[in-house]
């Protein structure tokens, strides 16, 4: 439902924008291609997860501080 209604307020936005607009972390990074369900036990998929497949630009810009801070963690360079 989340998604329709965001479709319909915005149109010309990809399926992916409107996962990272909705917080569906999982979703975002499964779109953006940076996670695949056969490594989610991993602690690399878990980070992936945690950052929703967010480039560090992108959490800055959605002011995601904790994405921020997991994707600096991790080594991504500004």
């Amino acid at each position: 439902m989340l998604f329709r209604i965001a479709a319909i307020k915005h149109q010309t936005e990809t399926a992916y924008k409107l996962a990272m607009r909705a917080g569906a972390k999982k979703i975002s990074a499964l779109l953006n291609g940076t996670y695949s369900p056969d490594e989610e036990q991993s602690p690399e998929a878990q980070a992936k997860i945690a950052t929703g497949g967010m480039t560090l630009h992108e959490a800055c810009c959605q002011n995601q501080s904790e994405v921020v801070e997991a994707l600096l963690t991790g080594g991504a360079e500004g």
